[in-house]
């Protein structure tokens, strides 16, 4: 007897409702269609709170027509990147043998008690707080095997999220991880997933890091659009990984805290009248553009800042943009045409 892979929830399914203070919870089991007699077999579910103390336990007879129903009183709610914190759920499917019970199977959930809905006039609410919504569109690798598939490197992938470990260069899994680190670093709180389905290890891994998941054709619920356009956040080199490229880095100043600049190399052009204009991203208020060490030019304003009628010598120059205590140099060979 064991939980069913292909059912909702690979095996088990998990209704939460909020309200008073209170989270109450359902629990579906779905064991795999044999010859068992369901009246000897029962779940044994156990809930586990972010501390890994267990808040819940029941023990529910699969041949009930009822759910498995549990409460938990002041739970401790998912509040995104402000505070990522999961519950953990594990049921066992146990059977009665002659010689005593028999433990014959186990899934493993992560449950992030929130609410989160968009009211007309308000926006989105998330546990009733208003909540802005920085989703960045992905799409997952198509050619990632799923678990129970040939590879199973989304299974890997949760492996590696817990250990802090990543594997060789160039891996699916590495990539869609890499990818989930980078949306956090971006400033992101919600990723979009775009057609396909959502793997249960890949929403595990995003809910760890404190990001909504959505997925639904190309648009959030209520039809709204992404924002701007779906994300390119990333370009290919030869040993298959991605550097992030401008568009990253321009989000990132719109939605990170945490200080810094971005001059965008590939965005250097020469002008019709000789001169050279290049970019420069920043969550800051003030950027100031040197050319080889000489301050160049002020700019106030955020988080695009871009500087026209550079004067640059000769090639290849080292350009730098400063602000604060933030800084970030490159060094070009030639510029693009405008």
């Amino acid at each position: 007897m064991r939980f069913d892979r292909e059912a909702p929830g690979q095996g088990m399914e998990i209704y939460t409702k909020l309200e008073n203070g209170k989270a109450l919870l359902e629990f579906v089991f779905y064991p795999e269609k044999g010859g068992e007699n369901l009246r000897d077999v029962w779940a044994e579910l156990y809930l586990y709170d972010g501390r890994g103390c267990c808040v819940l336990r029941i023990k529910h007879p699969l041949a009930s027509e009822e759910l498995a129903r549990g409460l938990l009183l002041h739970p401790h709610l998912w509040n995104s990147v402000e505070d990522p914190y999961l519950y953990r759920a594990e049921a066992y499917l146990v059977t009665e043998r002659k010689g005593g019970e028999e433990t014959c199977d186990r899934v493993c959930r992560i449950l992030p008690l929130c609410t989160l809905q968009r009211l007309p006039g308000r926006g989105w609410l998330l546990n009733g707080q208003p909540f802005s919504l920085k989703a960045v569109g992905y799409e997952i690798p198509s050619e990632e095997p799923y678990p129970g598939e040939a590879g199973g490197s989304l299974r890997e992938l949760q492996r590696e999220a817990r250990l802090g470990e990543e594997g060789g260069p160039g891996t699916g899994a590495n990539r869609i991880l890499r990818d989930i680190r980078n949306m956090c670093a971006m400033g992101a709180n919600s990723v979009y997933v775009l057609g396909g389905r959502v793997d249960p290890y890949f929403y595990e891994l995003c809910c760890r890091q404190g990001l909504v998941v959505m997925c639904a054709g190309g648009r959030l619920p209520g039809g709204d659009s992404l924002p701007g356009q779906t994300l390119a956040l990333y370009g290919e080199l030869q040993n298959g990984q991605g550097l992030p490229n401008d568009a990253y880095y321009y989000y990132k100043a719109m939605w990170h805290k945490d200080p810094f600049v971005y001059l965008c190399r590939d965005s250097l052009v020469r002008q019709n009248n000789g001169l050279y204009q290049i970019t420069a991203y920043s969550n800051l208020k003030k950027v100031a553009l040197c050319v080889e060490g000489t301050l160049f030019e002020f700019q106030s304003g955020a988080p695009e800042f871009v500087f026209s009628d550079v004067q640059i010598q000769r090639f290849p120059a080292v350009l730098t943009a400063e602000a604060d205590l933030c800084s970030m140099s490159v060094t070009v060979y030639q510029p693009r045409r405008s």
